[in-house]
């Protein structure tokens, strides 16, 4: 009977958050219900969480409750620009010899996203501006090595692949929930 009736009380909570009330102690009662979503790190789904949640009209509400249980973020412009600069001082290390990073906007010459691109020697690699994450467009070794040396976290094909259940986020005319690629390195038009 109580899980018939938990969303209804998970949306309460929502709203609670919105409206004025700490609801820690009541989701904690309730179990600390959340989208289970198995293989994915909690720093790849901090990071989603924050920039998707609340999304669209048939989110799930755990997702909107884990949203507004996040500890407050620092600054992530200046974060995001000191992530890009070590990642172009971690390529040059590693002799990759980078390209200027474009933005998603700028690399499709309209729009904008989640990502910057960066071109090297030996390919191109992407950079999330949601945190430490990066893909690769070919097997590029040196790149992989060198990122994670710099503490960034790979985002393969399987990780990649994931989908988020129950955030539906808009992307190019449809509202359903993503892949974990196309939430780390989004690009609208």
């Amino acid at each position: 009977m109580v899980q018939e009736r938990r969303p209804g009380y998970l949306w309460a909570l929502a709203v609670l958050h919105e409206l004025c009330c700490e609801i820690r102690p009541m989701w904690e009662e309730l179990g600390s219900p959340r989208v289970e979503v198995p293989g994915i790190p909690p720093d790849v789904r901090e990071a989603i969480v924050r920039q998707y949640a609340p999304g669209e009209r048939d989110t799930d509400p755990r997702w909107l409750i884990e949203a507004a249980l996040l500890a407050l973020s620092e600054n992530r412009d200046e974060l995001e620009e000191q992530r890009l600069h070590l990642a172009i001082r971690a390529l040059a290390a590693a002799g990759l010899e980078p390209g200027e990073p474009l933005s998603a906007g700028d690399a499709y010459r309209q729009g904008e996203g989640t990502f910057h691109i960066i071109t090297t020697n030996a390919g191109m690699i992407s950079v999330s501006t949601l945190g430490p994450f990066f893909r690769l467009r070919n097997d590029n070794a040196r790149g992989r090595t060198a990122l994670r040396d710099a503490g960034f976290r790979h985002i393969g094909a399987e990780l990649g692949a994931t989908e988020f259940t129950g955030l539906h986020v808009y992307f190019f005319g449809r509202r359903d929930p993503l892949p974990v690629n196309d939430l780390l390195f989004y690009w609208q038009d």
